[in-house]
Formats: structure tokens, sequence, C-alpha cells
């Protein structure tokens, strides 16, 4: 076979390669992915549901309630009616993050497993092993629940982390990414989920296939948090973003973005907890 028939199949073999496997719009997580593309961000706003009033308590009952960790012995995760203010169920875990509510599941983790509990009965449902990585938040959209864990956001030589879609019924999961990096708590909302990583990053995937749709960076801000609400999607540090078509700037200045009306608090507290970071389960709420 000689020089020219060698090249030809080299040629032919690297037309090829992206029908064998994801390209790199699909690869999440890729640094050659591109961010802060206006197409690809308008088809994400275009997934997104319209902006909506509160009309209940964002739980599958509809009636306020309140899920909180005991720290006497035994310890366990308890749901309170606030209506009554009695108790309505208490499932014996030794709970090391807070407690959140997605929909009719309450996912919190104890010091080897995700735990997810039957809103209105407390039971368990299905738990996922957490390894040694720091649990940091759930997210849900349909019968979808989103996990994310991470060791590394406060310094040290080790950066990893993981997110994974659950099947929110049966437990089973979906499709999982690992990376060599930090995640912060996700969002999700349209058949998306949202996943702040590396305090810079929001990477959009899709909720079926995991593959990256679009990415936002910031370019002269941190991104420490992001949450969805039925008004719509927000992220930020010390100030607030909502998410809208002026995000794709990546920029303060050209964002929708609003700040704490005093400045230099005492502590500098900041409006939501650090997303990188896993929420205590000891003493609150």
């Amino acid at each position: 076979m000689n020089r020219a028939h060698l090249t030809a199949l080299a040629l032919a073999a690297a037309l090829a390669l992206p029908a064998c496997g994801p390209s790199l719009r699909e690869r999440a997580f890729s640094y050659r992915f591109a961010d802060n593309s206006e197409e690809q961000f308008r088809e994400v706003l275009a997934r997104l549901p319209p902006a909506a009033e509160h009309a209940s308590p964002l739980n599958a009952s509809g009636a306020p309630m309140a899920f909180v960790t005991t720290h006497d012995a035994p310890r366990a995760v308890v749901a309170i009616d606030l209506t009554t203010g009695a108790e309505r169920w208490r499932h014996a875990l030794d709970a090391e993050t807070r407690p959140e509510v997605v929909g009719d599941l309450v996912i919190t983790s104890d010091r080897t497993r995700i735990v997810a509990l039957e809103l209105e009965s407390g039971a368990e449902r299905w738990s996922v092993r957490l390894g040694d990585l720091g649990y940091v938040g759930a997210a849900r959209d349909g019968e979808t629940v989103f996990l994310a864990a991470t060791v590394g956001a406060l310094g040290g030589a080790r950066r990893v982390g993981h997110a994974m879609a659950i099947d929110a019924r049966s437990g089973d999961e979906r499709w999982r990414h690992e990376i060599e990096g930090v995640f912060g708590h996700p969002a999700a909302s349209g058949g998306m989920v949202f996943i702040p990583w590396e305090r810079q990053n929001i990477a959009v995937l899709d909720e079926l296939t995991g593959h990256e749709i679009a990415r936002l960076r910031s370019t002269d801000d941190v991104i420490a948090w992001i949450f969805q609400d039925p008004t719509g999607i927000y992220y930020g540090h010390n100030g607030v973003y909502r998410m809208t078509h002026r995000s794709v700037s990546g920029s303060q200045a050209d964002s929708t973005r609003i700040t704490l009306p005093i400045a230099d608090l005492p502590r500098e507290p900041r409006l939501f907890d650090d997303g990188f970071v896993p929420s205590p389960g000891m003493r609150t709420a």
C-alpha cells in the first residue's frame, strides 16, 4: 500500500469519527466546548417554561411543612406540619446534610449514601453510594432527580466532581459524569439540568441524554450557586442574576443582575449558601 492510499484511509477514518461517538457539542464538560453561544442559549431559553407565580408551598403535599434533622440520639430526619406543629413522621438516620424537598421526595445524605425518603411517610425509597465525595445537592424535573457530589471545592490536591441522573421512582441511574474538577448544587427545568462547575461555568445538559447543549461562562464574577423557581432560574455569588437572553454576555454589566442594597456588612453575608460545599445537617433545617 503506497503513501497515497494510507493518506486516503486516514482521511476517511477522521471523517468517520463523529459518527462513531459523541461530537464536541455532546461531550459534557469538555474544555473545547464553546461557551456563551447565542444560538445554543436561545435553544435553552425556548425550552424553559413560562414564569409563574407561587401557588402553594413547593412540595408534593401542597401543605406547609418543615423537614429537620435531630442531633439527640438516635438521630433522625423529622417532618413537621407547620400548620399544627405536629410531627408527621420520623426516620432514624444519621444525616450529615440538610434535607431537601424535590417533589415527593426528601433527600439528604449520611456518611456513605445519598438517601431519598418518601415525603408523605418518611420511608426510604432509594439510595446512592457516595464513596468519599461530599453530597452538595439535588434538583428534580419531572421523574428525574439530578444529584451532585464533589471534593476539593475548599482546596486540596484532589478535585473530583460527580453528577448523575436518577429515576425518581426506581432509583436507577440514567447517566453519570465524572470530572477532575468541582461541581455545585444543580438546578433543573424544561427537560434540562444546570450544573455549576469550577465556580465560573454553568453547563446546561439535556435531561434524557446527559449531553451538554449550552454553557454559560462568567467573565468577571464567581458563580457560587444556582436554583430553579416557578418564576425562573437564578444564579450568582454576592449578587443575583436572573437567567435571561442577557445572560449569554457572561458579564455583570450586561446581564440581568441585582446586588445587596447594603454594602460592607459584617462577615460579608451571602444571600444563599455556597453551592459547592455540603450544607450541614446538624443544627439546621
